[in-house]
């Protein structure tokens, strides 16, 4: 399918101007010269974990590493298992306009977050390319330190999608990624006048699915804060950007439900100071009397910006929400192919199979899911649920306006944007397959070593109990 026009409206504070077809053919080879990046870093991990990466903590079934040498792929590494599936994942990295990225910034990022806009969409979703997504991003969050430190923002270079190739025996393999590399952008200056500090960072997400429902993630990670910080601010290994994939499956949840209310035109009711003592109906179907209803999180729209509250579901539409299947795509008879320069030729077309779920006994599913739940204990809920009082959270953007301060958008427009020049052995579609298949090897023989030494604990246990 052909691409048709995705730009984003207008940012309402940067003097944007459109991108050449030159510049946007640079930004599809950038994203496929770093997912090739991404896996060669996957691959080089698994293969000398523990020769590269110091362990630091675990948060929500990922564990989180240190580089000990300055040769490591990336100064933070995490692996692990998140609770959800691909399309979970994928649902809560997709955001192709400004209010999507709101909504899912709110909810992934809920004390963090503080303002975002998509500056340009390069491509977005298309039927056989449901997560696709190749542009430029801005965003401001708080960074660890609070009130002590200064607000850091971020320009950058986003590619999110799904990929897949077979492998020796036919199987298809099927991952997710999502990449963010900061660049230089002319038209998004750096917002020193509003004491805003730019960070630069380099991220790459790749994602599995793994038969039992769950995803397994490997992630690469480089910060630089661009500023001096104390010791004890300068621990990156707790940013919201690397972790907050741990809650895919409220956040997955939540972004559907918003995205009902909205399609169905619901907004909030106000009913005054006696709101407390008006019987909860169902936000979606207005029914409460047959039904328990369940309090969930979602996103509304306050004003220029959003707000994330709290709104009673009744059991049928929190169903209805969960089964929703993902964005229809088909699979074509060669998978080795991408979208560059309008036309399919390098990365994978998606695919909605489960990997493995045919290879696996009973007893390895049982004992992978076992391994799973051991590394994952429940997570917290999100944005604050124990609070009762806290209920409603408002997001409405920095107040600066950049157009007049910042250079024209005729000066600006035929401003060449820096990028890393990629090789043609860097996109190679075989190259890819090859490189992808190596990957799932690696990925297999980890799970074996954690089936193996689940069988031995238990053994031991075992031993220990009879005497």
């Amino acid at each position: 399918m052909k691409r048709t026009g995705a730009t984003s409206p207008p940012s309402s504070r940067f003097p944007l101007s459109p991108l050449t077809s030159a510049q946007e053919k640079q930004f599809r080879l950038k994203g496929a010269a770093l997912l090739t990046k991404a896996i060669q870093d996957c691959e080089r991990t698994l293969s000398n974990i523990d020769g590269e990466w110091k362990y630091v903590r675990m948060h929500q079934g990922l564990k989180v590493y240190k580089a000990k040498t300055p040769h490591a792929p990336s100064e933070l590494m995490v692996t692990g298992i998140a609770r959800g599936t691909l399309h979970d994942i994928m649902n809560c990295t997709y955001a192709p306009d400004s209010f999507n990225f709101r909504l899912q910034s709110a909810l992934l990022m809920p004390k963090e977050h503080l303002d975002c806009e998509v500056l340009h969409a390069i491509d977005t979703q298309i039927e056989d390319h449901p997560y696709r997504f190749n542009g430029i991003k801005w965003c401001a969050t708080k960074w660890p330190g609070g009130t002590m430190n200064k607000t850091r923002d971020m320009c950058y270079f986003e590619s999110t999608g799904i990929t897949q190739a077979r492998d020796s025996h036919g199987q298809l393999l099927e991952y997710g990624y999502n990449i963010m590399e900061s660049i230089d952008l002319p038209q998004c200056p750096n917002l020193d006048l509003y004491s805003i500090v730019r960070a630069k960072i380099s991220l790459r997400h790749i994602f599995r699915e793994l038969p039992i429902g769950c995803t397994m993630v490997m992630t690469h990670c480089t910060v630089d804060p661009s500023g001096s910080l104390p010791s004890w601010m300068s621990d990156f290994s707790t940013l919201p950007h690397l972790l907050a994939i741990s809650r895919a499956v409220d956040v997955a949840e939540s972004i559907r439900l918003s995205k009902a209310m909205l399609d169905d035109g619901k907004h909030p009711s106000s009913k005054g100071r006696v709101a407390f003592l008006a019987k909860a109906e169902c936000a979606l179907c207005d029914k409460g009397n047959e039904f328990k209803l369940e309090k969930k999180r979602v996103v509304e729209v306050a004003g220029a910006g959003v707000k994330t509250t709290t709104r009673y579901f009744c059991p049928p539409c929190l169903a209805q929400a969960v089964m929703m299947p993902p964005p229809p795509h088909h699979l074509p008879d060669l998978v080795d192919v991408a979208y560059v320069n309008g036309e399919h030729s390098l990365v994978s077309k998606p695919s909605s199979t489960t990997l493995y779920s045919d290879d696996l006994s009973n007893d390895d599913m049982s004992e992978l899911s076992s391994i799973a739940e051991d590394m994952m204990p429940p997570p917290p809920p999100i944005l604050d649920f124990d609070d009762d009082d806290a209920d409603e959270s408002v997001y409405s953007g920095l107040d600066f306006d950049y157009r007049e301060t910042c250079v024209s958008s005729h000066t600006s427009q035929d401003t060449t944007i820096p990028f890393s020049p990629c090789t043609s052995s860097e996109v190679s579609p075989s190259v890819l397959a090859q490189q992808l298949v190596q990957l799932n090897l690696q990925m297999d023989n980890t799970y074996d070593i954690l089936r193996r030494n689940r069988v031995r604990m238990n053994s031991l246990q075992s031993t220990a109990s009879s005497t």
